[in-house]
């Protein structure tokens, strides 16, 4: 069984994914 910590870090690795990327397409959409 995949613990609730183990699950909230992995929701928490998603969204920094999903902010770099938004970061990553406004960086190039600005430039």
């Amino acid at each position: 069984e995949i613990s609730k910590n183990a699950l909230r870090n992995k929701k928490k690795r998603e969204k920094q994914r999903e902010k770099k990327a938004a970061e990553a397409a406004s960086s190039i959409n600005g430039s």
